[in-house]
């Protein structure tokens, strides 16, 4: 008998899910088994059954007496390793494997065991590779594709993962398990109609597969449709009470139907019970959760309405009130108090219009719109320039804002730019100068959707780390409705590549940067969004770590522009050069920002086309130049000072020149202080040119970018 064989046919069978024709399979084996004597095959066929009862205790018994019986037989002791892993005793299950691969190397079973067991660790890119040992063995194999599926979706690459299903699903078209990932990785995408069908796939194959129900039930939390979410998500607890995932989710869909009772109940079950990687990546989430939801529940309810005569009494009394308060305002200011406010009325209603003020077809450009960092945005100016801010990427008709700090919103409006124009958020840690205008961007959605009625709602995306989503959770829940102006909510985790979609024509990789924010200094992130065209980085909050590892993230993806926040140069810095020990020489780095001589390194290490340096301190208010200019004479590299109306056009990295109103080659382009900006040109061909188009310069910045370039068209 090969009962290597035979096992193979049960698991194929419950794969298709058909339990019984399997459990008739092991029944026929053990049989045979216990008929010629093969006692050890015969505990390990009583071992698969108990596996279909999910009786997992026997199961490891049984196979343990067919290791005893037989220590050396690499069937057995694979799948010793494969029931130890139900246990989530991953580390020991790999002993297992190993063993099993020891005897036998060819063994691809053991191979793709290994690498499952990897991947419940968290360790994909290991398991990535076992997966494929195990495909070039055995290429019509459909369990190793889809498990590397699984990796690749776990790593953000899901549309690499659906690719791996979809070859499962050649070899073994009704596969539930490939089915049922497909669809996690179509919601995970964004594609949430194309998942629920896929879902509904995998259910028809096993209507019992509690996983299905509870990814089609995710995907309709995502579509609003908590209701129809809460029956699935109830199914799956029936059928797996103990599975935390669904109880998180669970958690969501309820407080979406306003029962904030259950939702805590869930969300206290999903906490005593996360066990996965994935349960442990939301649980500060749930704790959140449990916190705000018990402070809600125990707070006490508001006081009793007073009776009618004395509502009346109160009522009157307002009404006197309010028509003095009105008749004093109606003769303010000469009576002309109306006026004004009609007047900033419609400067807001302006701003708020539903066209977007780029057009069709315009190029791709990043535009610098931070002065300053930190906490010198929130202070008082007798200059009146403390300016923070963030920057706004446009590409494919779609525009990214990069972590909007203080006057975000003001110096976004005052190079030209509208609400309409912002499709989507990015913030890479929960600093107030990367995060405090986010709330204003929202409510500028909520009147944009306001008026003009009758227009289709605009929504935006976020993809913000950890710790601004713990800033935000209140009102950025996972969950989406109605009412809010948030499509999705995005957590972004360092060393995980995001595919944007099609609609943006991006990829996002998240990098580790070290900076202390709500949470420590392990989730702040860097990024780079990498289109067909071009790379972008931005090195977000980060110290230098004396590994290089902090540069090393970006030099594997080789930006062409690379964005560096300095954030002050310290007096240590320049002890550099007298320092005589490795030891001594680490100290005299800025600990919590690049500094000066973080920056170089960091520069040296990436080698991009142009570096733009920012988020200077304004205490470098007047030496900015000087340090782009030292920067670029020692390494060799275009290095800009960033400033508010630094515009580079990002096929190219030519930068926007207010004199010639076009943009000329970076490395031709001249930065001069003007007050407390700088503006950016290229070579004049005569000095009242440049005088000139100074003079106009204010008005001119004031501008849609279409109107400022009056040729774009012709060089799109």
């Amino acid at each position: 008998m090969d009962y290597e064989a035979l096992i193979e046919r049960s698991d194929d069978e419950v794969s298709s899910g058909r339990t019984e024709s399997a459990r008739k399979i092991l029944s026929e084996g053990l049989a045979y088994a216990e008929e010629h004597g093969d006692a050890a095959y015969a505990e390990l066929l009583q071992a698969e059954l108990a596996y279909l009862d999910e009786d997992f205790g026997a199961t490891l018994e049984h196979a343990r007496r067919a290791l005893e019986l037989n220590p050396n037989a690499p069937l057995i002791v694979r799948c010793v390793g494969v029931y130890t892993s139900l246990l989530a005793r991953e580390e020991e299950a790999i002993q297992y494997f190993d063993k099993a691969l020891s005897i036998k190397p060819d063994d691809y079973h053991s191979l793709r065991q290994r690498g499952v067991s990897l991947s419940k660790l968290g360790r994909e890119e290991e398991a990535i590779q076992y997966f494929d040992k195990a495909l070039s063995i055995k290429p019509d194999d459909y369990d190793s594709p889809r498990q590397k599926g699984v990796s690749l979706s776990e790593l953000g690459r899901e549309e690499e993962a659906i690719q791996y299903f979809d070859k499962a699903l050649t070899i073994k078209p009704d596969d539930y398990n490939s089915l049922r990932q497909k669809g996690v990785s179509l919601s995970a995408s964004g594609r949430m109609e194309e998942a629920i069908q896929y879902f509904d796939k995998a259910l028809t194959i096993k209507p019992d597969d509690y996983n299905s129900l509870r990814g089609k039930g995710v995907s309709l939390i995502k579509l609003r449709r908590s209701k129809e979410a809460q029956g699935l998500l109830e199914a799956a607890l029936k059928i797996a009470p103990g599975d935390a995932g669904t109880l998180f989710w669970m958690g969501i869909c309820v407080e979406d139907l306003s029962d904030n009772k259950g939702a805590l109940e869930f969300y206290q079950r999903f906490v005593d019970l996360a066990r996965s990687e994935w349960d442990k990546s939301q649980l500060p989430y749930a704790a959140f959760k449990i916190e705000y939801l018990t402070q809600m529940l125990s707070a006490p309810a508001p006081p009793k309405t007073p009776k009618k005569a004395k509502e009346r009494e109160i009522q009157n009394q307002r009404v006197e009130v309010l028509n003095r308060v009105v008749e004093a305002l109606r003769q303010a200011r000469g009576g002309t108090l109306l006026s004004h406010i009609q007047k900033a009325e419609e400067k807001l209603a302006k701003s708020t219009t539903p066209d977007r003020s780029i057009p069709e077809g315009f190029p791709s450009f990043l535009s610098v719109l931070r002065k300053w960092n930190s906490y010198t945005p929130a202070l008082p100016s007798k200059e009146g320039d403390n300016l923070g801010g963030g920057y706004f990427l446009f590409h494919k008709g779609k525009g990214i804002v990069i972590d909007p700090g203080f006057n975000f919103v003001e110096n976004f409006y005052t190079e030209g730019f509208k609400v309409a124009d912002i499709d989507a958020v990015l913030i890479t840690h929960a600093h107030n100068d990367h995060t405090v205008d986010l709330e204003a961007i929202l409510s500028l959605f909520k009147e944009l959707n306001e008026a003009p009625p009758g227009k289709n709602k605009r929504k935006i995306d976020l993809f913000v780390n950890l710790g601004t989503f713990m800033k935000y959770a209140g009102w950025l829940s996972l969950r989406e409705t109605e009412n809010n102006h948030i499509r999705r909510v995005t957590v972004l985790h360092s060393g995980v590549t995001y595919d944007l979609g099609d609609e943006y024509g991006l990829k996002l990789h998240a990098t580790r940067a070290r900076h202390d924010e709500i949470l420590g200094d392990q989730y702040c992130i860097g990024c780079i969004l990498e289109s067909a065209d071009f790379k972008v980085g931005f090195s977000g909050d980060t110290g230098w770590e004396h590994d290089g590892s902090i540069a090393k993230q970006f030099a594997e993806h080789k930006p062409d522009l690379m964005v560096l926040h300095l954030g002050s140069v310290k007096g240590t810095e320049f002890d550099y050069v007298k320092a005589d020990t490795e030891e001594s020489k680490r100290e005299c780095f800025y600990p919590s920002h690049l500094g000066l001589l973080g920056l170089t390194s960091m520069l040296d290490t990436i080698r991009p086309k142009l570096a733009i340096i920012s988020e200077f301190g304004q205490e470098l208010k007047e030496v900015r130049c000087e340090i782009a200019k030292a920067v670029k004479d020692t390494l060799n590299i275009t290095c800009l000072p960033g400033d508010i109306g630094l515009h580079v056009r990002l096929n190219d990295l030519g930068v926007l020149c207010f004199v010639e109103k076009d943009f000329v080659p970076a490395d031709s382009v001249i930065v001069k202080k003007d007050g407390p900006d700088l503006c950016y040109h290229g070579e004049c061909q005569a000095d009242h040119q440049y005088d000139i188009a100074r003079a106009g310069r204010k008005t001119w910045r004031s501008l849609p970018l279409c109107k400022r370039l009056e040729n774009w068209k012709n060089k799109a």
